[in-house]
């Protein structure tokens, strides 16, 4: 076993420059391993790898919501008797969910943040946070860098961690993906979200070309099942690399860009329909406001 993953084994948190090996396989003793592994290169956004590593782990325990009340910290009894609680921070939501993960007894289970260098700073300062409250966290962390930083809070956040650091080899890189070998209706839908951005929504991309979200997410399967760069971030929402994303979008059409982008203009600003979970039957209000009297009925 590799010396980070038995590290993790005794409960310490590690960091790491370079990129951590995977996750240890199942043992013959039955030792099974949970790693969630975030990345912090994607597509940019506040929070964007905290907030993605609490729906990684609550969709690994089968959670389809935060649980606000086992997210916060130890309060006091007399601050909850009052229930005089303030709305839980990134921090707490996080710590929740990682530890709720941390008391399955089946299995080990570790949070991994890569390619920490690309964080945002909110980010940098939620782990600080995190890490600078001892006993808080009870699932292992693995910060992992591609440099160590030479100043700053991000380097700041790092020494926090108690231990050697860990060099790791770099990962082999894989030849670009070709995505010519795609079929058509695959092909489509990845240069439709791909002309949406770096990162792009499953149903953004069925109405643009007017499929149902049920196709899109088909044809993205079928698309990774084929080797396509494209992460998954859960509740429909995809990104790519910025390689990738690219490539992609040089290949289309400049005319049909042109559309999509008019297109896409249109769909944005039309008022959104009933949402999925509404009644259809009944009239919107405005409807009913212009809606033509009743006949008077014969005498």
């Amino acid at each position: 076993m590799h010396e980070l993953w038995s590290r993790v084994r005794e409960g310490r948190n590690v960091v790491v420059v370079g990129t951590p090996p995977p996750a240890p396989e199942s043992t013959s003793d039955g030792e099974r391993w949970s790693v969630v592994r975030v990345g912090c290169d994607g597509p940019w956004s506040t929070w964007g790898p905290v907030e993605g590593a609490r729906r990684r782990i609550e969709a690994l325990l089968g959670e389809q919501s935060p649980r606000w009340d086992e997210a916060l910290d130890r309060m006091g009894t007399s601050t909850r008797l009052l229930g005089d609680l303030p709305e839980p921070t990134i921090e707490a939501t996080l710590v929740g969910a990682a530890n709720r993960l941390a008391e399955h007894a089946d299995r080990r289970a570790a949070l991994v943040f890569e390619a920490l260098d690309h964080a945002d700073e909110a980010t940098v300062q939620a782990l600080r946070d995190i890490v600078g409250r001892v006993g808080w966290l009870r699932l292992p962390l693995v910060l992992a860098v591609e440099q160590w930083p030479p100043e700053g809070s991000l380097r700041e956040l790092l020494e926090q961690v108690d231990g050697e650091i860990l060099a790791c080899e770099p990962v082999e890189t894989k030849p670009e993906f070709e995505w010519s070998g795609l079929e058509s209706g695959q092909l489509l839908v990845m240069r439709a979200g791909a002309v949406i951005g770096r990162s792009f929504e499953a149903e953004l991309v069925g109405r643009l070309l007017g499929v149902s979200v049920d196709t899109v997410l088909v044809r993205l399967q079928q698309a990774v099942d084929q080797g396509a760069p494209l992460a998954d971030h859960g509740g429909g929402r995809f990104s790519l690399p910025e390689a990738a994303h690219r490539r992609l979008v040089a290949r289309v059409l400049p005319s049909l860009v042109e559309r999509w982008n008019r297109r896409l203009g249109e769909i944005l600003a039309a008022p959104m329909g009933p949402g999925m979970d509404a009644d259809v039957d009944e009239p919107r209000a405005s409807e009913r406001l212009h809606r033509p009297p009743a006949p008077a009925r014969a005498p």
